[in-house]
């Protein structure tokens, strides 16, 4: 599938290039604009983008669609909240607070809740970690399935819910960077899937089919997107940017991958990012999110887009 790009134009600080029309819909946080709570204070906005439309969709960052894209689970200071889109009724899940979750994601069959987290069972470190957590969504059947000394920070669930791929920014075999690794509900079969990753900054996830995984990682200064195979075979470079290329995902038919990437040098503003698609054979990158200009902390900034989901 190719997806066409649109003419930026920017006027009075602010552009009036229109959002990409992808299939699906999209979340994504973003500083475009403030998000506040009476009584609470100021969050991360995360948006919506569907029909070439672009609007604000709750306040609260870390947003995930669940595998049916029927609903959202977000995060608002330590506690997690899941939105559905339908009715537009929320739901706290109050258990998640003693836990702080940091990054977090719901099973395909929505009974699991994963989490990574320092509020750990047990733990061989001195310091707070990150390790994996798993619940049932009613936070029943806690565990703690990873007890890793360097930290875990993000989280990706597998298609058929079998197993969770996770970034570990230490390599076991060669003993440097760092690696993704698949390991089971129940904290068995820990495999290593790519290794010798930089140590910071690696994000993945899984191909609609689970059979593939995209992640981005740091070749000299510049991270750029790659695709392998669940066994670690057939690594294939897919982004070619002279621009850093983060965080990226799948397109539900699989045939195209979103990503964050920073490209405003030189602009007279401070760097932030925007939304671009791309095919999986690294054919017709484009723009899918418009660039714009906002006054944060007293001085001109371009706008942050960041941690994309894409879903049916």
């Amino acid at each position: 599938m190719v997806v066409m790009g649109f003419i930026n134009n920017l006027t009075e600080g602010r552009s009036r290039g229109q959002p990409i029309a992808l299939p699906g819909k999209v979340i994504f946080q973003t500083d475009r604009e403030l998000g506040y709570i009476p009584g609470e204070g100021y969050y991360a906005v995360t948006y919506l983008l569907q029909h070439g439309t672009m609007k604000q969709l709750l306040i609260g960052g870390g947003a995930r669609f669940t595998r049916d894209g029927k609903r959202v689970l977000y995060k608002r200071e330590h506690t997690l909240y899941l939105l559905d889109l339908a009715s537009n009724q929320t739901h706290a899940l109050d258990w998640t607070t003693q836990y702080s979750p940091y990054d977090f994601e719901l099973s395909p069959d929505q009974q699991w809740l994963a989490f990574t987290t320092t509020k750990l069972l047990h733990s061989k470190s001195p310091y707070p970690q990150f390790n994996v957590m798993v619940a049932r969504f009613d936070g029943s059947e806690v565990r703690q399935i990873t007890d890793i000394g360097i930290g875990i920070g993000r989280l990706w669930w597998s298609p058929n819910g079998e197993t969770i791929l996770f970034h570990w920014p230490y390599d076991n075999v060669q003993h440097e960077g760092g690696g993704l690794y698949t390991i089971r509900l129940d904290g068995t079969d820990l495999r290593e899937v790519v290794g010798g990753l930089t140590s910071h900054g690696a994000e993945a996830n899984w191909s609609p089919d689970g059979k593939t995984i995209v992640f981005s990682n740091t070749t000299g200064p510049i991270a750029r997107l790659f695709t392998v195979d669940l066994g670690g075979s057939n690594k294939r470079q897919v982004s070619h940017a002279q621009f850093d290329c983060r965080q990226p995902v799948f397109s539900p038919d699989g045939t195209q991958v979103l990503f964050r990437s920073p490209r405003k040098v030189g602009a007279g503003a401070i760097l932030g990012s925007t939304l671009y698609a791309i095919n999986v054979d690294g054919t017709h990158e484009c723009q899918v999110t418009p660039d714009q200009r906002i006054k944060k902390y007293g001085e001109w900034r371009w706008a942050t887009d960041q941690n994309p989901d894409w879903a049916p």
